[in-house]
């Protein structure tokens, strides 16, 4: 397989699509290159010598949300992968991408899924909080013409109501507390600033 041809065909599918108004365009192409590059550091560290599988784990991170917008879209994006590649992989190497895509909405499910799914599951479940989660918040509010009081007045403090108990991994739970703690502190610091205060006035002996 070509992956770099896989990463350009799903560019060229994907980079003008707006699922959505609160995502900018090409939402699902940047997600879906997120996701696979997490997934490959996943796997680099809980899988060190399995790196055989790492274009299969790419190329569905890649499409992995291709079906956006359509539901269910791991079925429809299974399908649409699997002409969008057919030319690009083999039999073999397509099967297991679609099988991916079908399985990353099974998170927490009973199955048995290959762990390169569990992978792409995991990396898409803590794409969304962290500092890329400010920056999803901050582009939906821009265009729905909020200020950043309103902003703060409509968050919801990111907290585990279950999510953190469906990851398949343990570092990945890590990660996703890492993540929301980071978001939590920057509410915290713009409740300060977007009224013209210091976060933190004693650092510099206020």
């Amino acid at each position: 397989m070509n992956i770099e041809k896989v990463h350009e065909k799903a560019k060229s599918l994907m980079i003008k699509n707006r699922v959505r108004i609160s995502r900018e365009s090409g939402y699902s192409y940047y997600h879906g290159t997120r996701v696979a590059n997490l997934a490959i550091t996943l796997r680099n560290y809980l899988f060190p010598e399995i790196y055989e599988f790492d274009d299969i784990i790419y190329a569905a991170g890649y499409f992995h949300d291709i079906g956006k917008g359509f539901e269910p879209h791991n079925k429809y994006g299974a399908a649409l992968a699997k002409e969008a590649l057919r030319d690009l992989c083999t039999n073999e190497e397509l099967d297991l991408i679609c099988e991916i895509i079908l399985n990353h909405c099974n998170k927490g499910g009973s199955n048995n899924d290959h762990f390169t799914s569990k992978l792409i599951q995991d990396a898409d479940g803590i794409d969304w909080i962290g500092a890329n989660g400010v920056w999803i918040d901050l582009y939906h509010k821009a265009n729905i013409d909020m200020s950043s009081m309103e902003y703060i007045d409509t968050f919801k403090e990111p907290h585990d109501t279950g999510e953190n108990a469906k990851f398949n991994y343990d570092i990945t739970k890590q990660i996703f507390i890492d993540r929301m703690k980071y978001k939590n502190e920057f509410i915290l610091r713009l409740s300060k600033e977007a009224i013209g205060e210091i976060y933190i006035p004693q650092r510099f002996g206020l």
